[in-house]
């Protein structure tokens, strides 16, 4: 079984365009820190960077490249026909899906959550279910036979922008993982610049304690 977990990316991003290529203090963008998390993602087979095939996003190939990240260019717009196309390209079995504004995101809770599809238990996984603090955490896992259904049928607009909503519905045997309390006072993902700034302050706080 080939698995891979896919980071969509796009430079025209409405709440903060270009976050992407924000510096963190560790000399890597926020992009490229996420694309690193994710190769810690142990059952994860490859990593795809997924962004949009305008020329507008030509730069994202060097933070692929400097992650160690395959790299796939699609639909701007619909994001579900972009996951599928990087899947079908790949030719891969089961998929993780993560957002490259998640700098702070847990590979260890990733790898739960794609353990499950993994199993042949479940064809949908998730850690944003009910009374989970995922926010910033979150990922999804799904069958790429689940994801070819979804963009096949799905004619919501949500479901074609932001992907996990298509497989979701059509699953028949889901699994829903619990994020515990802790760590929920942080926002580990970036849509301010106030965001940047507390992301910063976590960035600098962990290398002084590792220093």
């Amino acid at each position: 079984m080939k698995s891979a977990v896919i980071v969509q990316q796009r430079l025209r991003n409405t709440r903060l365009p270009c976050k992407g290529r924000l510096m963190l203090p560790n000399g890597r963008s926020v992009t490229e820190e996420v694309l690193v998390r994710c190769q810690d993602i142990r059952n994860a087979g490859l990593v795809i960077l997924a962004v949009p095939d305008g020329p507008a996003d030509d730069f994202w190939i060097e933070d692929a490249m400097n992650a160690g990240a395959a790299l796939f260019r699609g639909p701007e717009a619909d994001v579900l026909k972009r996951y599928r196309q990087a899947a079908d390209h790949y030719a891969v079995d089961t998929v993780l899906r993560v957002t490259a504004d998640c700098q702070l995101l847990d590979s260890a809770q990733c790898e739960l959550v794609f353990s499950k599809v993994h199993s042949g238990r479940y064809d949908f996984a998730a850690n944003s279910g009910p009374g989970s603090h995922s926010l910033g955490w979150s990922c999804e896992a799904f069958t790429a036979d689940l994801l070819r259904q979804a963009d096949d049928t799905s004619t919501d607009p949500v479901a074609r922008e932001h992907v996990g909503p298509g497989p979701m519905a059509l699953a028949k045997a889901p699994a829903w993982i619990t994020i515990p309390e802790e760590g929920a006072h942080l926002r580990p993902s970036i849509d301010t610049l106030a965001d940047y700034v507390a992301t910063l302050r976590v960035f600098q706080k962990q290398m002084r304690e590792a220093a």
